[in-house]
């Protein structure tokens, strides 16, 4: 008989996979959206910092915040052209944002609006095609990053449900007397 921790571990695992999947799924439908429903805000960048984050494995990634045209959003350094747009935003240069007003994503952080292509002046610093490229990838390794932890989540929960022999297998054999006859 299994253990009701090893139960309730199985049905986390079902739980949290299934949870994965669902997320990616929405990034897919919902995440990035059409080029014709996006916003175009210009002028110059205020309210400007940078911050730095660790990532794993003694990574470094480093954002810049600042405010365009009213709205707030940051850019990380693992993001393309991050150097080329800090650069113009440092210098005071006039830019064009192209950003969505509906909220896009499912977890935005911290009420930043996410960019989805940028312009110093005329001159692409990253494209709407490269953002949807990288998002799009990202959302692949989630869905298999759920697909993994599903697949883990079913093998736990058999082992759980099962017992440890086969379905079906009788666990005393020999031992079988027969119906007993008056």
């Amino acid at each position: 008989m299994p253990s009701k921790t090893s139960r309730a571990s199985a049905i986390f695992f079902v739980l949290f996979s299934l949870t994965i999947l669902a997320y990616a799924e929405y990034e897919r439908r919902y995440g990035t959206p059409p080029k014709t429903q996006l916003a175009v805000v210009t002028g110059r960048a205020t309210n400007i910092s940078t911050a730095e984050s660790r990532v794993r494995y003694g990574g470094r990634v480093y954002h810049v915040y600042f405010t365009l045209g009213g709205i707030t959003t940051e850019y990380a350094s693992n993001r393309p052209g991050y150097q080329q747009l800090l650069a113009a935003i440092q210098s005071n240069q006039p830019l064009a944002l192209a950003v969505s007003t509906k909220g896009g994503t499912l977890l935005q952080q911290y009420g930043r609006t996410p960019i989805y292509a940028a312009y110093v002046g005329s001159q692409p610093v990253v494209t709407y095609e490269q953002t949807a490229t990288l998002n799009g990838q990202k959302n692949i390794a989630v869905f298999l990053a759920g697909g993994i932890a599903l697949c883990i989540a079913i093998w736990r929960f058999s082992k759980t449900s099962s017992g440890s022999g086969p379905r079906g297998s009788v666990s005393n054999r020999g031992n079988f007397v027969g119906p007993r006859v008056r």
